[in-house]
């Protein structure tokens, strides 16, 4: 029961220490669509793993793995998807009556923007390191692959233009390709092919239920997205004049190095997407401990969906009893030990002054909300392991207590499945 009295403790600290950041800004969107391990770092919050429902704000940086992409949708309707190995922030968002200005700056990777009709004097720009795409209202694909930046309109038509030339803009129009080979550069307008028009269109394809690839499959896509990159590269050298054929050239040059690296190394980027996928999954070691309805603990093996345990929900300062949905199990190599007695996989989120941030990114002298308080993080130890570790999906609420050896109850987030059912 001391436990119980513990918990309460949390209610008035997390009052006290913790404001959303809601106060502060309104969202300008949100995630409506993800897959695989996407990052979204706050100018504040910190970083965080993105789920489905979550909000975006202005300044915020997403980033997507090798095998991970993600859908935007902003309070005006306009649509943003990211493809792999993409980084993107949301510069500028503005909505108003009279009008609208947006500013994404793309990073690096690949986008697809589906932009809602603009009123007069309203703007929407993605910016590249060396490149701008005006939009007034179109869908379109824009990257800044190898340090090149370019795209492709479906609908509408797009101004392009290179970062240091504004005055030499260009249109875009429908069914019509760019490529700017640098800042200076006057963008390269041409037809698209079918081939590249397909090859964007599946790398920001958001794969959904019984659609998503596996590992191998999707490792092999992006094989013959490289493929199609590098045969664009080499058309394009034979269009241009000497100085840009010889960039071009060069850019095709390490395509195919780099899809014979992909096609050799096959085997090690499914490994490396395997251990990335077993990272994703925040989960404990068997004898951890969850608080049942009463306040007695019990071990996570042996927690059963229809046990009632105890949850904190932050948004109405309320701890309740609520069912577990289903257990999880998944198979570790590593653990990360907090303070010598909590034991969890390094993606597990705790609450810190900053939000929910996971374990993995934490360092002594953070504080974290326990069943006590704020509690300092005085050590961070990572161990090699081969274990069965489990996590759980808690019916509505999404935050629980899990003790640590030391018999302290760390407020932690649930998983959303997607492991072996128990």
């Amino acid at each position: 029961m001391m436990r119980s009295r513990v918990l309460l403790c949390a209610v008035v600290l997390c009052a006290l220490l913790i404001v959303p950041r809601a106060v502060f800004a309104a969202p300008v969107g949100s995630v409506t669509a993800v897959t695989g391990l996407v990052a979204i770092v706050g100018e504040a919050s910190g970083e965080k793993d993105a789920q489905k429902g979550d909000d975006i704000y202005i300044g915020d940086s997403l980033r997507t793995t090798k095998f991970s992409r993600i859908e935007i949708t902003f309070i005006d309707g306009s649509i943003i998807r990211m493809a792999s190995n993409s980084r993107l922030r949301v510069t500028e968002y503005l909505v108003d009556t009279s009008r609208r200005k947006g500013t994404i700056d793309l990073l690096a990777g690949k986008i697809k923007s589906v932009v809602s009709v603009l009123k007069p004097g309203s703007m929407f720009d993605v910016k590249t390191p060396t490149a701008g795409f005006g939009v007034r209202g179109t869908s379109f694909y824009a990257y800044f692959i190898d340090g090149i930046s370019g795209g492709a309109t479906q609908e509408g038509a797009v101004h392009v233009y290179a970062r240091n030339r504004p005055d030499r803009a260009a249109i875009m129009g429908p069914g019509m390709a760019a490529t700017i080979a640098g800042a200076d550069d006057v963008p390269v307008i041409r037809a698209a092919t079918d081939q590249e028009m397909q090859m964007h269109m599946e790398d920001t394809r958001i794969p959904g239920g019984d659609e998503t690839p596996g590992v191998k499959e999707e490792v092999e896509r992006q094989i013959e997205a490289t493929e199609t990159q590098a045969g664009i590269y080499l058309q394009l050298a034979g269009d241009l004049d000497a100085e840009n054929a010889d960039t071009r050239c060069a850019a095709y040059n390490e395509a195919i190095v780099r899809l014979e690296n992909r096609r050799s190394g096959l085997d090690t980027d499914i490994a490396e997407a395997e251990a990335e996928e077993e990272m994703s999954r925040g989960c404990f070691p068997a004898e951890a401990e969850l608080l049942l309805e009463d306040g007695t603990p019990r071990r996570l093996a042996d927690v059963r969906p229809g046990d009632m345990v105890l949850t904190y929900d932050i948004g109405y300062d309320a701890i309740e009893a609520k069912p577990v949905v289903e257990v999880y199990t998944f198979k570790a190599n590593h653990l990360f030990i907090l303070n010598d007695t909590f034991a969890t996989t390094g993606t597990e989120r705790l609450l810190t002054r900053k939000g929910w941030n996971q374990v993995r990114n934490l360092k002594p002298g953070d504080m974290v909300l326990t069943g006590g308080g704020m509690t300092e993080i005085t050590s961070i130890e990572r161990q090699s392991v081969n274990i069965t570790v489990y996590n759980i999906h808690v019916d509505d609420t999404h935050t629980f207590y899990v003790l640590s050896s030391g018999d302290e109850s760390y407020l932690v987030h649930n998983s959303s499945g997607g492991g072996g059912n128990k």
